[in-house]
């Protein structure tokens, strides 16, 4: 996705702004650096971002993972284990985004959320599926 109209780049020590928000660089002495691992990953389960312009789709993103936990205890608990099992599940979407060249992440769902506890309350596994369309 890309801004509807392009801005001027104002450097401000070593801080690019472009329209009023911080772009992505930072900066190697008195040198700009870009990367594709200074991105950002917008995601959303829209079909649109509103205010960008979708420049090209990169395809199909479906990702499966499976989690256990042996001890529930050191986790901090089952909420703490599930919420750990999404953050990482959001940071392999964003991960896979970035390698495919893409910055957006549309249509995000979550197809399969499976949340298991063993019968003596040690140990829990998790399975997680989501898919989404990756745009540039």
């Amino acid at each position: 996705i890309a801004a509807p109209t392009p801005a001027a780049t104002v450097h401000d020590g070593g801080v690019a702004r472009s329209g009023g928000r911080r772009a992505n660089m930072s900066t190697v002495g008195a040198l700009p650096v870009r990367g594709p691992h200074l991105r950002n990953v917008e995601m959303t389960a829209m079909s649109f971002v509103p205010g960008a312009v979708v420049v090209r789709s990169l395809g199909r993103l479906n990702l499966h993972v499976i989690k256990g936990c042996t001890s529930l205890k050191e986790a901090g608990g089952l909420g703490a284990f599930n919420s750990t099992v999404l953050l990482e599940l959001n940071a392999m979407a964003r991960a896979n985004v970035t390698a495919l060249g893409g910055n957006a992440l549309l249509g995000y769902h979550l197809d399969v959320c499976h949340l298991t506890v063993s019968s003596n309350s040690e140990t829990a596994y998790a399975l997680v599926s989501l898919s989404g369309d990756v745009f540039l």
